[in-house]
């Protein structure tokens, strides 16, 4: 095997990259990494892996980064509680391997008996010696939000100094319904209950959510309101930059684009962008107008009416993603967990390999007390710190 370095996707066939992407979700797409590559803060490169004939055997995106960018992709602020005294500078530049952005790194790898080596060649290559000069000055290599069995496998080829993170849970709801009264029916009494005076005072507000995609009429409309929504979560932004990011989205991602636009009087007063890929509905993101919100204009926009039309298309599943547990585990979904780990130059992480075990543990531990009483209502739970779980550093 040999690895070559790519500067853009461009240089890669479409058709080349897909078979490493087979049964695996839009963040690992061809073209969601080819909408990546406009971002000023991040310099990417790709590592191929080729057989002898020049066969495509595996990838992985890197990124170098002097900061910026989404908090979560830093070491120090993704995990503050745990690098107490870690600041963002400490560990830029640094190299991100495979997605740094949407909380999902799956492997990609050709579905073949040599999984586990291309793995290992790739993982030597991006964080042993470098395979592009322009990382050399790199003190910190991490790769982030990797769901398991990817995990597991990652976590037995890491180095012996690195550290393996609980990055928190990915949240997935399983569409097996036949209809939306179906779907309601299923859930608890009590939640059956909210939704439907949710849905109830929606429809008294004079609110309805249409379907449309992600394209030149649409994103005018939307950028505004998602610019509004970032900065009241504190990432300040424009609207000239919101539509700028939307459109370029749409350069590559227009026809995978489910976009729910949320109207009253005429006026779009929410969306939630989703993207479809593989019978699966991801989340992307939200944007309101606070100002002119009334009744679950939220609900109705991110949860049920995505979840109405996974219905009606026979989709598999719905990814709904990162964070908000409480919205997305009142509606059905399911967690599982998301692994990050973490190497750095100058700080021998190895010593710090007990604490990160218990603080995996505690952390999953915490998830089910803080969140026991969704997981009662017939819930799926995966994350926890059974055997055969990763939960701290795994050395080669």
């Amino acid at each position: 095997m040999s690895v070559e370095v790519a500067r853009s996707l461009d240089t890669v066939a479409l058709e080349e990259w897909a078979s490493l992407t087979v049964g695996k979700s839009i963040y690992a797409s061809w073209a969601w990494y080819r909408s990546l590559e406009r971002d000023e803060r991040f310099s990417p490169r790709y590592l191929l892996v080729r057989d002898p004939q020049g066969r495509l055997l595996g990838a992985m995106p890197i990124y170098h980064t002097s900061g910026g960018g989404n908090p979560f992709y830093n070491p120090a602020t993704a995990f503050e509680e745990f690098f107490a005294r870690s600041t963002v500078e400490s560990w830029v530049p640094g190299l991100s391997l495979g997605s740094r952005a949407a909380y999902m790194t799956q492997l990609l790898v050709t579905e073949t008996s040599d999984r586990r080596r291309i793995v290992e060649f790739l993982l030597n290559s991006a964080f042993g010696p470098r395979a592009d000069a322009s990382a050399s000055d790199v003190v910190a290599t991490w790769m982030f939000y990797v769901p398991e069995p990817d995990a597991t496998l990652v976590a037995s080829l890491m180095p012996s100094d690195a550290l393996v993170l609980y990055g928190g849970a990915d949240q997935t709801l399983h569409v097996e319904w036949s209809s939306f009264d179906a779907y309601l029916g299923a859930l608890s009494g009590r939640r059956r209950s909210s939704v439907r005076k949710e849905l109830a005072a929606f429809g008294r507000s004079g609110g309805s959510v249409v379907r449309a995609s992600l394209g030149p009429d649409t994103v005018p409309r939307i950028a505004p309101l998602f610019a509004e929504t970032q900065t009241k979560y504190g990432r300040p932004t424009e609207s000239a930059r919101a539509e700028s990011f939307l459109l370029q989205q749409a350069e590559y991602l227009a026809g995978f684009s489910r976009v729910f636009l949320c109207e009253r009087n005429g006026q779009v007063v929410g969306f939630a962008l989703f993207y479809e890929y593989e019978s699966v509905l991801h989340a992307r993101l939200v944007g309101f107008d606070y100002s002119a919100l009334g009744s679950y204009e939220y609900f109705a926009t991110l949860f049920y009416e995505p979840i109405r039309y996974a219905i009606e298309n026979g989709l598999q599943r719905i990814h709904f993603g990162f964070e908000s547990y409480d919205g997305k585990l009142g509606r059905g979904a399911s967690p599982s967990p998301l692994w990050c780990f973490v190497r750095h130059r100058d700080v021998d992480l190895s010593v710090m390999g007990e604490s990160a075990r218990a603080w995996n543990v505690r952390k999953m531990t915490d998830f089910v007390e803080r969140y026991r009483s969704f997981l009662r209502e017939g819930v799926r739970y995966e994350p926890s710190p059974a055997p055969g779980t990763v939960v701290g550093v795994s050395a080669r």
